[in-house]
């Protein structure tokens, strides 16, 4: 005989399935909330070191470019400087043509030739600074971003990137072009060298100041 029941206990167990299987979806919705809050966590940490790795590798690669224009820029200044001392030497040439050369038209033309390469000279030497006060400038750009906290264990490296460029470009001038014209005519027109000419000029004053004191000493001795 079966047994007849209100169904109460059979609503219940079905309440009971169902708050389970809630329960079940719910626990699972967290776990897979969690999980997915941990892997944001690390895809935001991989950025992060991603980011200053990048960074990093920026401020490397951006040092790198200074120097790189830095050695580009000083090449550039030492070209200056050796064409600045190849147009010197020239005029050095054109001013003993100019000194030696027993035709006047060629003395003239030697002449001028001179002054344009002195000036030739001092443009190049010009530029040349120019080129290298620029190279100097990056080096110091490249050293202040490895201090900033850019690439380290370098910096034993600055006094190799010191310019041992002559000293010569930077301080002693050359004669001037139209000082050293004029002396040369000056001696081309008494046969003599210019120095000559010049060392004769510059002791003639003295000679005349020791004439003028025997002259006085003459005059305030014992009248005879």
């Amino acid at each position: 005989m079966v047994e007849e029941t209100d169904g109460i206990a059979e609503a219940l167990e079905g309440e009971m399935h169902r708050a389970l299987a809630a329960g079940g979806r719910i626990g699972s919705a967290i776990a897979r909330a969690r999980e997915e809050a941990r892997r944001r966590a690390l895809a935001a940490a991989d950025r992060m070191d991603g980011a200053a790795e990048r960074m990093d590798t920026e401020e490397r690669m951006a040092v790198t470019a200074k120097r790189a224009r830095a050695a580009e820029a000083e090449a550039e200044a030492r070209r200056a400087f050796a064409h600045a001392d190849q147009e010197d030497a020239r005029a050095d040439a054109a001013r003993a043509s100019a000194r030696h050369d027993p035709d006047p038209c060629e003395r003239a033309r030697a002449e001028v030739e001179a002054e344009e390469r002195a000036d030739a000279a001092a443009a190049e030497r010009a530029d040349g600074r120019t080129q290298h006060a620029d190279a100097e400038r990056r080096r110091d750009a490249a050293r202040d971003l490895e201090a900033r906290g850019g690439p380290s264990g370098r910096g034993g490296a600055k006094g190799a990137e010191a310019s041992d460029l002559p000293a010569q470009h930077f301080g002693a001038k050359r004669l001037d072009p139209s000082v050293a014209a004029t002396r040369a005519r000056a001696g081309a027109s008494q046969a003599q060298p210019a120095t000559a000419a010049v060392a004769r000029k510059a002791a003639a004053p003295a000679a005349r100041v020791k004439a003028t004191r025997g002259i006085t000493a003459q005059r305030s001795g014992p009248a005879r």
